[in-house]
């Protein structure tokens, strides 16, 4: 093909195709402003701006679409010579130049004069000079629906929904702290459990119960959630209640109390205070005291345990006899079995009875040792040591299951604490509480040694000496001169008043103080401290 006939069919073909992609480009961009409106229209109805995202993917779609109609409709040689033809009136002399060219007819004298009338008719016309026709009222539709598509994506949130996002977003934070600060927590709870209060807990649930506190936006999402883990904590709280053998050993240490023994004493107080893994440690001490080979006993040996099995007889009577005051219900009358018992009371009732059943063989158990050695000390022919060996088995029993109540303690108060976390949670999540603090609430808790023993209100009331507790007796005076309960006396300052109406002011706010031990409200360390320290205080005042 000559060099100026292709030329011009190549500058004619790029000529067009610039005009289609002008026009392709403003068709597109009238249809790409239109679905931007609608993207932006259908967020703006709920009051939010349409996302970015949107407008991304409506761009990319129609671009591609764009240049996959260009390929499709581009103009090529064969189109832009007959564009040519018709716009310069050439009268299909280009056609015929193509289609002889493709002919390979270059050697015919037609073809050679054909070409030389082609070449002089193109010679005074440009490409540039065919002016495609500007879609003006198309452009102008384009423009105004890009500038209504821009001002719609400029558009921001209404105030609603601003104030929506701000709380989604403080509420994925704050999730995301309780999470963090609660798996803390119970990484921290796990590592001061004993294996008795791991196999309680199993720390592995502890962390799936954290793990579906996940982060999340929904408030009320997050709200549930938390309730729900509190709803575990309680339940697991309540797989871990002793109701029952407390208050039996509550009601033995009550008769321990009354002995004169030290011992008996000191094991009621444990008992009562609930400080279940000393009083196990004193149960094992007097196993410690307990020979193993009766008949190698020395004399003193020999008295000495002997006065340990009697001390062992009346500790265990006392507890036994405690026991046996525990109110099973109306229904559970003297003849009644232990099937008919643990029907009524359920399977606290059976923890129940097996605490009663277990200080009545204790009691069988020492009194047998007690008349084994009374046996063995006239000298009588027998196998000793028979019974020794049963009360070790009672004893060891015993001091498990103490030590087992000890464990659901511990564990109890654990579980209570993670509650409370829990429940400072909820008000954290819910706006009620500006900071969350979990670690602290923790390390808040009660642990180490406690406080002291508690406190008799029976002994409290004796000590009070404003009160007639049966020991006071009313003397009826008569009316005349005698002295002042109150006297004035000279001071360094001046005159003050001194007598009896101060010293009971004192008791008077003494006693409202200790009355906050009956509140339900009062955390229980709380009481125990405060009953401690009035009890010190009362063994002060008795040495006065």
């Amino acid at each position: 093909m000559p060099h100026s006939i292709s030329s011009f069919l190549h500058d004619v073909k790029k000529h067009l195709n610039r005009s289609l992609i002008r026009h392709g480009a403003i068709t597109a961009m009238m249809i790409l402003a239109g679905a931007c409106i609608l993207w932006a229209l259908a967020w703006r109805i709920f009051g939010y701006a349409a996302p970015a995202i949107g407008y991304a993917i409506g761009a990319s779609v129609t671009l591609l679409c764009g240049i996959i109609l260009f390929r499709i409709k581009r103009h090529l040689l064969p189109a832009a010579a007959m564009k040519a033809d018709e716009y310069f009136r050439l009268k299909d002399a280009l056609i015929s130049f193509l289609d002889f060219h493709q002919r390979n007819e270059h050697d015919a004298e037609v073809y050679r004069l054909q070409q030389q009338s082609v070449e002089r008719s193109i010679a005074p016309h440009s490409a540039s000079g065919i002016s495609p026709s500007m879609p003006r009222r198309r452009l102008g539709i384009c423009v105004t629906l890009v500038l209504i598509a821009v001002g719609l994506a400029l558009m921001p949130h209404s105030a609603a929904v601003r104030q929506k996002i701000d709380q989604e977003n403080l509420t994925l934070a704050r999730t995301e702290q309780i999470q963090k600060e609660m798996h803390e927590v119970v990484e921290e709870m796990i590592a001061a459990m004993d294996e008795k209060e791991k196999e309680l807990l199993a720390p592995e649930k502890l962390r799936e119960w954290v793990k579906d506190l996940d982060a999340t936006k929904d408030q009320r999402e997050a709200m549930k959630k938390l309730a729900k883990f509190e709803q575990k904590v309680s339940e697991a709280m309540k797989g871990m209640e002793a109701r029952k053998d407390e208050e039996i050993l509550k009601l033995a240490a009550a008769e321990l109390d009354a002995s004169k023994m030290a011992d008996a004493k000191q094991l009621a107080k444990k008992l009562e205070s609930k400080d279940f893994e000393n009083a196990k440690q004193q149960l094992s001490e007097l196993k410690k005291e307990m020979p193993k080979d009766l008949k190698k006993m020395t004399p003193e040996e020999m008295k000495k345990l002997l006065e340990n099995t009697e001390k062992m007889k009346e500790m265990s009577q006392r507890m036994a006899d405690g026991a046996r005051k525990r109110d099973f219900g109306k229904q559970a009358k003297a003849g009644q079995n232990g099937k008919n018992m643990k029907a009524l009371e359920g399977k606290n009732g059976e923890e129940a009875q097996e605490m009663d059943q277990l200080l009545q063989d204790l009691e069988e158990a020492a009194a047998d040792a007690d008349q084994e050695m009374e046996e063995l000390e006239e000298g009588e022919e027998m196998e000793a040591g028979e019974a020794m060996d049963k009360l070790d088995q009672e004893l060891e029993k015993l001091g498990r299951r103490l030590g087992k109540l000890d464990a659901k303690q511990k564990a109890r108060s654990r579980m209570k604490g993670l509650g409370k976390c829990a429940a400072k949670s909820q008000q954290f999540a819910n706006g009620q509480s500006q900071q969350l603090g979990l670690g602290q609430m923790q390390s808040q808790q009660p642990g180490g040694l406690k406080p002291g023993t508690g406190h008799s209100d029976a002994k409290r009331k004796e000590k009070d000496e404003r009160k007639d507790n049966g020991n006071l007796t009313q003397l009826q005076g008569q009316q005349g001169d005698g002295p002042s309960r109150s006297s004035v006396e000279q001071a360094d300052s001046g005159e003050g008043v001194s007598g009896r109406a101060g010293s009971e002011k004192n008791r008077d706010f003494r006693k409202q103080t200790e009355s906050l031990v009956q509140r339900d409200d009062v955390p229980e360390e709380l009481k125990q401290g405060i009953r401690e320290y009035f009890n010190r205080v009362h063994e002060v005042e008795t040495k006065e």
